[in-house]
């Protein structure tokens, strides 16, 4: 299955693969399943000496990938006896953006436990569904599948924190880490969406469309057969902003804000001067100063005929 977040990888900590390989222990025995290209497991072998196995539906992507994993099995994961063929017990098993795209994704997981060694994990992407663009376009009555993203139309299900714990619960796993990779949207944007559907946010709307909730773009997790001693189920309270698209998001909202002050500035300036045109206009019109002129002109007449 096609990975979109392999073309914008980076060296951004909150970068969904960077929060994921976190999660991974060095020398772990991995199995990628929907492991596209196998990029993802290349980074693995390459900054974490771990030993790769992949599984792809698309033969072409499996094809690159086995160049560069130990081995690649080409099937249809919606089929959990698919994965009878495994004997090896593996550290991690890899779901990155995969189980949105599956027909039951909470019995593929059921199937898939049983090849985790006793204390290895299941590390997780998905989507977020509540993310505050998709927030957005609902509130203004558009819901438009896209070619890739959280609305991919390629996606059989939808998730939210809650949902996507639920599907693992229902699976029997137990949620040991639970994070996410932000994408937040700039207040000026938000305003400027609401302001062209005619409508004023609220304080506590806005407060609402600030929460980490609405501006995780991905969930990224871990979760295991057993429980672990400290679950994490909270999300981060701060939400850095994560890559190239969104800084320049951010910059766009500091320059708005720069251009603002700029116009106020010069608005402040104008007044100035209109204020200052104003009183030398009423100088120049003030009686006082026609007579000062006058005597001026009169004295300096009579100076000129002495002259003479």
């Amino acid at each position: 299955m096609s990975n979109y977040t392999e073309n914008v990888f980076s060296d951004d900590p909150n970068h969904v693969w960077n929060k994921l390989i976190h999660l991974i222990p060095k020398k772990s025995l991995v199995l990628d399943v929907g492991c596209s290209s196998g990029n993802l497991g290349e980074i693995l072998i390459e900054k974490k000496d771990c030993i790769v196995d992949g599984i792809e539906i698309d033969k072409a992507d499996a094809k690159i990938a086995a160049k560069k994993l130990r081995h690649v099995e080409i099937f249809d994961i919606n089929e959990p006896k698919n994965f009878d063929r495994y004997t090896d017990r593996y550290d991690i098993i890899i779901f990155a953006d995969v189980l949105e795209h599956l027909v039951d994704p909470a019995k593929v997981l059921e199937r898939v436990k049983s090849l985790l060694k006793p204390k290895g994990a299941i590390v997780f992407s998905i989507p977020n569904m509540a993310h505050v663009s998709v927030r957005l376009d609902l509130l203004a009555g558009n819901f438009r599948h896209t070619e890739t993203g959280v609305i991919d139309k390629t996606h059989l299900h939808f998730y939210t924190q809650e949902e996507a714990i639920r599907i693992f619960t229902a699976a029997g796993l137990h949620m040991n880490h639970f994070d996410v990779s932000p994408y937040p949207y700039p207040e000026s944007l938000i305003k400027r969406k609401f302001e062209e559907m005619g409508l004023t946010p609220s304080e506590k709307t806005m407060e609402m469309l600030r929460r980490p909730d609405a501006a995780a773009f991905q969930f990224v997790g871990a979760a295991t057969n057993e429980p672990g001693s400290k679950q994490n189920k909270t999300l981060p309270p701060v939400m850095p902003i994560e890559n190239d698209m969104h800084l320049m998001a951010a910059t766009l909202a500091a320059k708005e804000a720069e251009l603002k002050k700029a116009q106020e500035a010069n608005n402040e300036q104008a007044l100035t001067i209109q204020r200052l045109t104003d009183q030398i206009k009423d100088l120049n019109n003030s009686r006082a100063l026609k007579i000062s002129r006058a005597i001026t002109g009169t004295f300096r007449k009579s100076t000129k005929e002495k002259t003479n």
